[in-house]
């Protein structure tokens, strides 16, 4: 908090993807509860599902292209406008049809809009370079992360009541969306002076260097030299792998959990629906919280350390369920979990942002967050045949054993990154 309220350029910057998050936030459920009352809405459904993934896929070419773009803001800007016109059409057309083709047609839109999102994030990475200084960046970072999580917890909840209230009014929260764009490039139109200060920066030599870059390294061979980047950093790359194995480990635990619970009814706390929602709404909040308070004294233990208490606190969770299977544990420790997991994404994007040279910085970004992702399909693959086939208490046994493996891995990587040359830097916060 200290530096948002401190630091101007970055305050200017946060505050437009704060706009950006709420009318997206805000669309984003009213889409759900829009696509649940077409005709077809088990396949709509599903096809938003199958959306949300899709710009994942182009994470690595953003990022790749974002390293070679030069005219960083005013790009952003334009693109701005774009998305301002393409949820202006999306509007139209939710108000005038809900034929199939209209739909693909709106999913299109959506996700065209997300590609433009991941790129334009990639184009304004350097500017926490130039605006955050090093020592402040883990608490910028949690800030930003922190506020992104309560935004997407206050804001569900006001457009799935909003959109009651104004009688399905579906199209009315498409243009909310277009009008979060159109402020959000405002906001940093007002503020170009400051920005392209930041540009100036860079040195001829610099500029130079991404020029020829531009005109030499072709994407494949961009993107081995960006993978060959992360790997020699040792503990960087030791910590993406760990994150990468707990991703796998919570996607698990959150699928088994919406599975098994199913027929684990001693677990419910009145019913199926309100024992899901009180445990969504107490993650969450934990997140959000964990992210926020980034002066706790946790910040003092290493990544591999917090990834360790992380992991270790949903294996006893594991145990909770095919033991005591009590329902106050179970939401008190999926709540210390995902208050643990809210504090090392904002460091790891610290990490990334001090630690690698701003001609790879989007290119590494995006590198990192599609290897981490790729931990959904691979829970999902892993973990739910084994819900569905094996009975409940056998597959959580499996899981705590998974996650007691976990443990052992993050405490000795803990160990082995203290042997390294000068790891406390990078790794606490």
């Amino acid at each position: 908090m200290h530096v948002y309220l401190t630091n101007k350029p970055y305050r200017n910057l946060v505050t437009a993807n704060f706009f950006n998050a709420i009318g997206s936030v805000l669309f984003n459920i009213v889409f759900i509860i829009y696509a649940g009352n077409l005709p077809y809405k088990t396949l709509a459904v599903t096809l938003i599902s199958i959306a949300d993934f899709v710009p994942t896929l182009f994470e690595i070419p953003s990022g790749y292209l974002a390293d070679r773009t030069t005219q960083r803001l005013r790009l952003t800007i334009w693109l701005r406008s774009i998305q301002f016109g393409l949820y202006l059409l999306l509007a139209g057309l939710i108000a005038v049809s809900q034929a199939l083709w209209a739909f693909i047609v709106l999913l299109l839109i959506n996700v065209a809009s997300d590609v433009i999102s991941s790129y334009t994030g990639g184009l304004i990475m350097p500017y926490y370079k130039h605006f955050v200084g090093r020592s402040d960046l883990n608490d910028a970072a949690s800030f930003e992360s922190g506020m992104h999580s309560t935004i997407s917890i206050i804001f569900q909840g006001l457009g799935a009541s909003l959109i009651v209230l104004l009688h399905q009014n579906y199209a009315l929260f498409s243009i909310i969306n277009a009008i979060s764009f159109l402020i959000a490039g405002g906001l940093l139109l007002l503020q170009r002076q400051v920005f392209a200060q930041a540009d100036q920066q860079d040195t001829s030599a610099v500029r130079q260097a991404r020029q020829d870059k531009m005109a030499s390294e072709p994407f494949i061979t961009s993107t081995w030299h960006t993978m060959q980047l992360v790997h020699t950093d040792k503990p960087l790359f030791l910590i993406i792998m760990l994150i990468l194995g707990i991703n796998i480990l919570l996607s698990a635990v959150h699928d088994l959990t919406n599975v098994l619970l199913t027929t684990q009814k001693q677990l419910w706390l009145g019913s199926f629906g309100a024992t899901i929602a009180i445990m969504s709404m107490a993650s969450a909040v934990a997140s959000a919280a964990g992210a926020l308070f980034s002066r706790d004294g946790l910040q003092k233990f290493s990544m591999p350390t917090l990834i360790s208490l992380a992991t270790g606190v949903t294996a006893v969770y594991g145990v909770n369920m095919f033991t005591l299977q009590n329902f106050y544990v179970m939401v008190s420790l999926s709540a210390g979990e995902s208050y643990l997991v809210g504090k090392i994404s904002p460091r790891l994007s610290a990490l990334v942002i001090g630690n690698i040279p701003q001609g790879r910085l989007a290119a590494t970004s995006s590198l990192v967050s599609f290897l981490i992702s790729i931990g959904i399909p691979v829970s999902q693959a892993v973990f739910l045949p084994l819900a569905n086939l094996a009975a409940p208490a056998l597959t959580w046994q499996i899981f705590t054993a998974c996650t007691v493996g976990g443990v052992v891995a993050g405490v000795y990587a803990s160990r082995y990154l203290h042997r390294l040359t000068a790891p406390a830097a990078m790794v606490r916060g």
